[in-house]
This record gives structure tokens, sequence and C-alpha cells, in this order.
């Protein structure tokens, strides 16, 4: 189950932005039912939305995604949904998305480390597509650094 954000506005207007820098949390809550079998996990991500917005800005060449990640463990993040990210590629001028990760498992109360997020989504052909493509490229978020590859073009 995933809990989703909508932004109220669309870019369609800046027709002049060629750049995104977007910063989200992306986080799940553990639901306990009366069962065992009624446990499950809430996911709250603002990718949807994200791509949406993505969508309406005509002569965008690139976006930057820095998403935090607070998560029962770094394999929880092959439970979020990938898919509105991955359908950028179907647009004409998919703009190119540098994915940076940084995140904690709140079982362990460890930060990801960079092998291990890339070990998580080796196991998404959707995103390692995207990879295959160079439309998108997953590194580890360091806070107030930005890489050469982040403002290159």
């Amino acid at each position: 189950m995933q809990g989703n954000v909508e932004f109220p506005f669309t870019l369609s207007e800046h027709t002049h932005l060629q750049r995104l820098v977007i910063y989200a949390l992306v986080f799940s809550t553990e639901c306990n039912g009366d069962k065992a079998s009624d446990h499950h996990s809430v996911f709250y991500s603002a990718l949807p939305a994200i791509t949406q917005l993505t969508k309406t800005a005509p002569f965008l060449r690139h976006v930057v995604l820095r998403i935090h990640c607070d998560l029962l463990e770094v394999e929880s993040l092959l439970r979020l949904d990938w898919t509105p990210l991955v359908g950028l590629a179907d647009l004409p001028t998919c703009p190119r998305i540098n994915l940076r990760i940084s995140g904690r498992g709140s079982k362990t109360l460890c930060a990801f480390s960079h092998c291990e997020i890339l070990t998580v989504f080796a196991g998404h052909d959707g995103l390692m597509g995207l990879v295959k493509r160079r439309l998108l490229d997953i590194k580890p978020e360091m806070k107030g650094i930005e890489t050469l590859d982040d403002v290159r073009w």
C-alpha cells in the first residue's frame, strides 16, 4: 500500500526551465491488525507526484532527485513504486535523472551504504533499464555536496 501526495501546480509555464532539483522524503510505517496476517507496511512517497510534475515541464533536460528514505530496512526500497519514474523513459524528451539516495533502517538504525542501495536496485529491471540507457544515475546522497554529474547536462 502506498500513500501519495499531489502538487497543486504545474511547470508548463516555465518554458526555460531545463534543470530541476527536488528534495523528498520517503518513509514507511508498520500497521498491525488484529491478526498476524493483517500486519503490513504503508509507504509514503512523492515519486508519483514528482514524476507527474516533471512531465509538465516541456523543456526539462535534467532532474536531480535527492531522496532521503526512512524505511524498515534497505530491501524496502524495492517495495516502493518506482514505475512512475521508469515511465519517464516513455516521454519523447526524457530528462536525464540523477537519483541521490540516503537513508537509514529503522530496524538497525544504521545508514544505508551505497553498496547496499546499488545491490537492492540491481534487482529492479525498470531502474536498471534506465541506467543502461544512460537516463538514470544512482549515487548516494552526500549532504551539502553537489557532484559534477549533478550540474553537468
